[in-house]
């Protein structure tokens, strides 16, 4: 990642370790369901490339589009019971073209069990202005690429060879709903190999076992992307045992053409990276000197109880 965003990227993989609007959660259920393609017409079934094809195109409008805002949300479930774990994250990103550059801003929320944190972001073409969850404002030169790499959390690829089942349902004015299943063996070698390429990799007490994988993906008239919902439910296995684990994004693409990005007045007041990085450093020193104040306390405190002790046991035996 290149330098210019390394402050800003770092804060957003901090609080990203990712459901959908209470309008999508009737479609979420019935992607979310291993029986999806039961209630498909054999007649809207469609070659696996073609769907791989208009989705790859639906995917690309939303990357190339001058003016535009998306919505996405990202959730995760691992686990049941009291020790499951839960991550909800959201992000909603504006686009607008202001002449000759390429402006925006981004809200990103994420909850991890209990805990929750919140970014707000605005990019005026040249610079990115952003807010931290302890409220902390820092000013960084970027270029739009690279901003849009940071808050892109809506991107998905297919991968064909893995496709079972597609399908494609034509609505009224052009609208297209497609519909796809992925074959769980195929997925899960998949899933390996990009964990190897990554430099991950997985250890041999470690599977992740695909019982199903959906998709469902909305296009206008032009093949332009307005919704897609993509569900993976699978059991992960590791020494510890075995877990339920559920991931689910839902991503809408809204007001295209007539976006307007939150952008901030005040940006006098923003920090630059290297005042940022210090006050960092600050703190940390600050937090370091208090936690060794408290330490040389309850140790004084210590032993004066003990240097305390045979007086009182002197004023007992008298």
């Amino acid at each position: 990642m290149k330098k210019k965003i390394a402050v800003f990227a770092s804060i957003m993989l901090a609080l990203a370790m990712v459901g959908c609007s209470q309008s999508n959660n009737q479609k979420i259920q019935e992607i979310d369901n291993a029986a999806l393609f039961d209630s498909i017409a054999e007649d809207a079934l469609i070659n696996g490339d073609d769907l791989n094809t208009a989705f790859t195109e639906a995917m690309e409008s939303v990357n190339s589009a001058d003016n535009i805002t998306i919505s996405a949300e990202n959730t995760v479930d691992l686990g049941e019971g009291e020790a499951a774990e839960h991550t909800d994250y959201k992000t909603d990103v504006k686009i607008a073209k202001d002449g000759d550059k390429s402006t925006g801003s981004a809200v990103i929320d994420n909850k991890y069990n209990d805990d929750t944190s919140k970014i707000t972001a605005y990019y005026d073409g040249e610079k990115l202005y952003f807010t931290t969850n302890d409220g902390d404002k820092i000013g960084e030169e970027m270029a739009f690429e690279d901003f849009m790499s940071v808050v892109n959390t809506y991107s998905l690829s297919i991968f064909p060879d893995c496709i079972d089942k597609s399908a494609c349902i034509e609505g009224k004015n052009g609208v297209k709903e497609y519909y796809m299943t992925y074959n769980p063996v195929a997925l899960e070698n998949q899933m390996k190999t990009n964990l190897e390429a990554s430099g991950q990799g997985i250890t041999d007490s470690e599977t992740m076992t695909v019982n199903y994988s959906n998709l469902y993906a909305k296009t206008d008239a032009d093949g332009a992307l307005m919704t897609y919902i993509y569900v993976l439910d699978a059991n992960y296995s590791n020494d510890s045992g075995n877990q339920p684990y559920k991931y689910i994004t839902c991503v809408n693409c809204t007001n295209t053409g007539k976006t307007k990005v939150d952008a901030v007045s005040d940006t006098d007041s923003y920090m630059t990276t290297d005042e940022y990085t210090q006050l960092l450093q600050e703190r940390m020193a600050a937090e370091q000197t208090t936690a060794a104040e408290a330490e040389t306390e309850a140790a004084q405190g210590e032993e004066a109880a003990q240097g305390e002790a045979p007086a009182e046991q002197t004023t007992a035996a008298k």
